[in-house]
């Protein structure tokens, strides 16, 4: 019957079914597991679905190095959980962390039990597939280095990619430059960023947390201008940025936050997304309850920012955890 239908409609006709489906019908014919496997196909079906379910870890009670992970449909959060097998590459990883998601992938990294090599793992939970990359890790010349991965996918070419920041700096913690390497997950390569524009400026301090956002990889970090004075480093008080990089062009840019926030310490923002938007927290404590000023980035270019709403909480212990939905805050 197949035969009478063209590719086009039984992608699309495929794009409406379950990914419990999807996996058995690999095994009908090569031409359908080429089709189901591919990545227009899992970016256009992630989208067609609908389906944006919440992925938790927990560790484990026994082996501390090993964790468990569960899945949480949107539409039945948080009352619908479902235990999720992650595929053998993302259990090889002693304490793995979930870099982030993006058009039906998952990266998690962390250090290869058996080869001790730093490994970032792409994976497909959907239809349990995974590719296993190891990021290189420079010890040398007595200087320090220190790694920062992040993850996303170009949405011009659906090719997922692995960028690496390797920070070089005395062993005085005074940073001298950055080195930018990238992965594409299409050629299965190592390379310098397409664009010509410099890394990051040596004053910048990366930290682990970025987010995906419509093309975009987004880190939120800290600026800081050092001085030296008889061999000593002196260092301002640092102000916070943000850092992104354009998954097409691979350039990168700096994002201005408002006064109100360029003036708080790092510690109290945190980024994620929502809406397919940037979204800032700002975190505060007002007569022993937690504050939280969310804002968010619009107008894409030049970059802005707009305060969208606060919220209180009566404990000062309170952390938000994200978004789901339409924009709904969870602690």
């Amino acid at each position: 019957m197949s035969g009478y239908i063209t590719t086009e409609i039984q992608a699309e006709i495929m794009k409406l079914l379950p990914v419990k489906s999807l996996i058995r019908f690999q095994s009908v014919s090569k031409k359908w597991k080429s089709l189901i496997d591919g990545s227009e196909f899992i970016t256009s079906h992630s989208i067609s679905s609908g389906d944006k379910p919440l992925l938790l870890s927990c560790e484990h009670l026994v082996d501390t190095w090993k964790e468990t992970y569960v899945l949480i449909p949107d539409a039945t959060f948080p009352h619908h959980i479902i235990p999720l097998t992650v595929p053998v590459l993302v259990n090889r990883l002693q304490g793995p962390r979930l870099l982030s998601s993006s058009h039906g992938l998952f990266c998690f990294y962390g250090i290869n039990t058996g080869s001790c090599n730093t490994v970032a793992v792409v994976c497909n939970l959907s239809i349990r597939k995974a590719v296993g990359v190891v990021v290189p890790f420079k010890r040398a010349d007595g200087m320090q280095y220190r790694n920062h991965v992040g993850f996303g996918v170009c949405p011009q070419t659906i090719d997922p990619k692995i960028v690496n920041f390797v920070k070089i700096s005395r062993p005085s913690y005074e940073t001298i430059s950055w080195q930018v390497q990238v992965f594409s997950l299409n050629t299965r390569t190592w390379r310098r960023p397409l664009s010509s524009n410099p890394p990051p400026r040596s004053t910048i301090r990366f930290y682990s947390i970025h987010v995906y956002v419509n093309g975009f990889l987004y880190w939120l970090a800290d600026d800081i201008i050092t001085t030296v004075t008889n061999g000593m480093p002196k260092y301002s008080k640092p102000k916070p940025v943000i850092v992104s990089l354009d998954m097409a062009s691979e350039e990168f840019g700096e994002i201005t936050l408002p006064r109100s926030l360029a003036n708080r310490s790092i510690r109290n923002l945190c980024i994620y997304k929502s809406r397919e938007s940037l979204v800032v927290i700002e975190n505060n404590e007002e007569a022993g309850n937690r504050v939280f000023n969310i804002w968010m980035l619009k107008d894409g270019i030049p970059k802005s920012f707009t305060k969208l709403y606060t919220v209180n909480v009566s404990s000062p212990k309170a952390v938000v955890m994200g978004f789901r939905g339409e924009g709904r805050t969870y602690n």
